[in-house]
């Protein structure tokens, strides 16, 4: 990890929440391409008495570094020096917990672990498991200890190393009654994985869980098949909205038409 700490004098004006997985679009540098790079980052820590704001950014491993998979985020967080100037926007948190949820299950891999920290560190919930995959077994020293949370990790596997194993371990770790809640920030393929895994084989509504693909393997692969195909299934999205479906439910049947095209 990478820590950068951000003072930015106006950050009360993106309205960041005290509580949840929030994260930042943060502009920086300057490409070849459009003059600006930019990337979404999780907030790690929100001081905002001191208009203060750190995020760590994961230097990734793997396949992920070798096909150039984030070179850009993390030559600037790794050359970032006081001064530096960046732009920061589109605030936005996914964790939404229905209040009735008996029991939280939130799980991340190398690139969801700054976001897990957070809600590890906020106010706890009685049942609570972390699932986490990580390259290293030091990689788990980053996590906050919780008495309240139970730890289930896999050291190794997934990130860009080897296929991931979430998926697994969550079917292996959600309630078997109760209402439960599902909270995943990975890849995007396992996170299609796991929503399927709780919606349809356990029959979960879709309020009760928050699945986000952080990061996707192969994704310049991924994106030119994208290209080429995806943005007719736009349609699909905009009709279920139009017929009075939530946005969660809307983004499934998108997925889903995806996941037909072979994307």
């Amino acid at each position: 990890m990478q820590r950068v700490v951000i003072h930015a004098p106006e950050l009360s004006l993106l309205q960041l929440p005290r509580f949840g997985d929030t994260a930042l679009g943060i502009y920086f540098g300057t490409t070849d391409d459009d003059g600006r790079a930019a990337r979404t980052y999780s907030v790690r820590e929100h001081d905002p008495s001191a208009c203060r704001v750190t995020v760590d950014v994961v230097l990734h491993v793997g396949d992920r570094t070798a096909r150039g998979g984030d070179a850009a985020g993390m030559r600037w967080a790794t050359g970032a020096a006081p001064g530096d100037r960046v732009e920061l926007a589109h605030a936005k948190s996914w964790f939404q917990p229905p209040r009735d949820a008996d029991r939280h299950v939130l799980v991340a891999d190398l690139a969801g672990l700054p976001a897990l920290a957070r809600l590890i560190e906020q106010p706890a919930h009685s049942h609570t498991v972390a699932i986490v995959e990580v390259p290293d077994e030091d990689d788990l020293d980053y996590l906050p200890k919780r008495a309240t949370v139970r730890l289930v990790s896999s050291v190794g596997t997934g990130n860009g190393l080897t296929d991931s194993v979430l998926a697994r371990l969550v079917a292996r770790n959600c309630p078997a009654s109760g209402l439960g809640y599902c909270w995943f920030a990975g890849e995007a393929s396992e996170a299609r994985k796991v929503r399927k895994l709780l919606r349809h084989e356990y029959g979960w509504a879709a309020d009760q869980l928050d699945v986000v693909g952080y990061w996707r393997r192969d994704a310049q692969a991924w994106s030119a098949r994208f290209a080429a195909h995806g943005p007719r299934m736009y349609s699909i999205y905009e009709r279920a909205i139009a017929e009075g479906k939530s946005e969660k439910v809307a983004l499934e049947e998108f997925d889903d038409a995806l996941e037909r095209l072979g994307l």
